[in-house]
């Protein structure tokens, strides 16, 4: 009995001095403290002293954790309750719609992430310049209407202003990193300077913000670098100014400017030019000079991203090839023809020095017949249909395993055309002109195992020449030249021709489009011999 009385008269003393040790160190009761080793206390612990909330990190400094006072003008003090304070904690001011301004001490160097997370009163922010990063959306959706960051900053972070509604002004003098959607969907942001120390830039930094006009400041090409689509707003952005080119050109490089679709201007001048200040369908357009061999360095991705200046280059220039080589053209099949001829001259096929084709992919982008004097069977093929689209001439673009060409309609018939295969080193060619499955299906470089299940009118990479999913393309009966649609060319052809020109009565299967062979639109000799060339292409 009396070990037992003992047992439990200690233990509701060790309870009580327990209890009483909580309630003190909650407290901030000095006199106990005293009893107590510093050692003793978490450093999770959270404290409260006047209008803040804490924790211990050490002796001597403290992080704050949340503000829980009513001001308007909050000034963050140096130290609270005999520490210094070193850090703020995430969130330290979330969903506070009473603070306007607030104030941070020197010491502070980082403002962490959500710490004014949707202050939507909160207009001014005084940073303090010992400040190296800003946190994951430190400053979402708060009223701030102008911000100042100092010379200080390394890393700006994350969506840091992201629905800033009256984010106006932002001066950032100094930072090596801004990262993902830093400003996005502030929409009263319409201008940005990026600093010259910068090294790194995200993704979409102002997306959906009517940014109209970015400046970089930076020169050293060695330490910068951007994520794809770095710059890329919403369709607004239409002046990039830079030091110089080579800035520009690792933009391109690393795709900063995909899908900038309205970026026309590059330092405040036009980048594409034309040969007449009067614009027609007979102007030549160009590219300015100081930046015409970047953009020939990195065509396929400017291609490939749409950006506004080689969108409208590239038009122009389809225009202007339609107008120059085909615009005198009297029919359809001449203007055909006309193209047909123009690009095997205009390119060459491009081999390896090993006798490989180059299937680089600046070889499969829809530019790459004009930015190169070479380029492969899908650049070929790519540039046929680009420019008989801009002619008004329905074609498809279409492809076996291993081989690309367009299917052009001529009158009221479809025909395959490759010119890939018709530009030979010693000249241009028609055995692959104007040809019907049958036909085509005879040449047995990557035309037998075609079939029109197979063939599409989508390409990869992303093209201009799409229309949507078009799975098959039309079937193609007869061959140029076929005048008695029997399915082949050969001197029955020739003679019935013959016939008609010397007044004998057109055969019910007679057909003027398939018989005018030189695509003149007349019926004559020459028609005979073109048909007797064709037919001998087959002996």
């Amino acid at each position: 009995m009396h070990f037992k009385f003992n047992s439990k008269k200690i233990v509701s003393s060790a309870l009580a001095f327990t209890m009483l040790s909580t309630a003190v160190i909650s407290s901030d009761s000095l006199p106990l403290k005293k009893l107590i080793p510093t050692t003793a206390i978490s450093a999770s612990a959270a404290y409260s002293y006047g209008s803040w909330e804490y924790e211990i990190l050490s002796r001597y400094t403290i992080r704050l954790t949340k503000y829980t006072g009513s001001s308007s003008y909050v000034y963050i003090p140096e130290s609270l309750n005999g520490r210094t304070v070193k850090e703020l904690g995430n969130g330290i001011f979330a969903d506070n719609s009473t603070i306007r301004t607030v104030s941070i001490p020197r010491g502070i160097t980082a403002i962490p992430d959500e710490a004014f997370i949707r202050c939507d009163n909160l207009r001014t922010v005084n940073l303090p310049p010992t400040i190296k990063t800003i946190g994951f959306e430190a400053f979402r959706g708060t009223g701030i209407e102008s911000i100042y960051l100092p010379n200080s900053l390394v890393t700006l972070g994350g969506g840091a202003f992201y629905l800033c509604s009256n984010l106006k002004t932002v001066n950032i003098p100094s930072c090596e990193t801004i990262e993902d959607r830093a400003f996005m969907r502030c929409p009263k942001l319409t201008e940005l300077t990026l600093p010259s120390n910068l090294k790194r830039l995200g993704k979409e930094i102002f997306i959906y913000s009517p940014v109209t006009s970015v400046t970089l400041t930076n020169t050293n090409t060695r330490n910068f670098s951007t994520d794809y689509m770095a710059l890329y707003g919403s369709n607004t952005l239409t002046n990039i100014n830079v030091p110089n080119a080579d800035i520009f050109g690792i933009l391109l490089r690393d795709r900063a400017l995909a899908k900038c679709t309205e970026l026309k201007n590059v330092n405040g001048s036009s980048l594409v030019q034309f040969t007449s200040s009067r614009f027609g369908p007979y102007t030549q357009p160009y590219i300015r000079s100081d930046y015409f061999a970047q953009i020939q360095k990195y065509f396929e991705k400017v291609d490939e991203d749409r950006i506004g200046f080689f969108e409208r280059y590239f038009d122009a220039e389809l225009g202007y090839i339609v107008m120059d080589v085909a615009g005198s053209c009297r029919t359809e099949g001449q203007t055909i023809k006309a193209l047909h001829d123009w690009l095997c001259k205009k390119v060459d096929y491009d081999w390896n020095p090993d006798g490989t084709e180059n299937n680089s992919i600046y070889n499969h982008v829809d530019s790459s017949a004009f930015m190169r004097n070479k380029t492969i069977c899908d650049g070929y093929a790519r540039a046929l249909k680009l420019l008989f689209d801009k002619a008004g001439i329905e074609s498809y673009f279409t492809h076996s395993s291993s081989h690309a060409w367009v299917i052009v309609k001529c009158g009221d018939y479809y025909f395959h055309l490759d010119a890939c295969h018709d530009d030979d080193p010693n000249g241009t060619v028609y055995d692959h002109f104007l040809k019907s499955d049958a036909d085509i299906r005879r040449c047995e470089h990557g035309h037998v195992d075609w079939e029109t299940s197979n063939a599409t009118n989508m390409n990869y990479p992303a093209s201009r020449i799409k229309s949507g999913y078009i799975y098959g393309t039309p079937t193609c009966f007869y061959s140029l030249g076929d005048a008695n649609r029997d399915g082949k060319v050969d001197s029955y052809d020739a003679e019935l021709m013959e016939g008609i020109i010397n007044g004998r009565p057109k055969s019910k299967y007679f057909d003027g489009t398939l018989a005018d062979a030189d695509l003149d639109g007349e019926i004559t000799m020459n028609d005979v011999r073109a048909i007797r060339e064709i037919a001998a292409q087959y002996k």
